[in-house]
């Protein structure tokens, strides 16, 4: 058995990045004690941003107002949206999902309502 094999035998299931939502399975995936999977250029990337190795969907020690999404901190109130489900995002990081057509939260992954939407319109005309 080759490098390679051993190192997909841990990957039964379907491959989901739970920082950037790509499917795209690459050699330098990794999972985290907590379960959860991500690219490692993702978690290098937030550790950049952050200063801490932490996993990223893991609520524990997650202030309150960081976006679901990128996990970076939503300094000004105008930046921020808080949807129905109560996971809070940066505006444009909505935007964002929408765009590419996600439809679901990407932290609880219940589904965006037009409640959402209405209140992200209305937010965007504040801007």
């Amino acid at each position: 058995m080759s490098n390679e094999e051993v190192m997909f035998l841990h990957c039964t299931e379907p491959f989901y990045c739970g920082f950037c939502q790509n499917g795209k399975f690459t050699k330098t995936d990794t999972t985290l004690a907590c379960g959860h999977k991500f690219h490692l250029g993702c978690l290098v990337k937030r550790y950049r941003i952050h200063g801490k190795a932490s996993c990223p969907k893991c609520t524990e020690g997650k202030p309150r107002f960081q976006c679901s999404h990128c996990g970076i901190q939503i300094l000004r109130k105008r930046e921020g949206i808080e949807l129905f489900c109560q996971c809070v995002y940066h505006i444009l990081c909505v935007k964002r999902l929408m765009n590419a057509g996600i439809r679901n939260c990407t932290w609880c992954r219940k589904r965006f309502n037009l409640y959402d939407y209405t209140e992200l319109n209305e937010s965007r005309n504040k801007l």
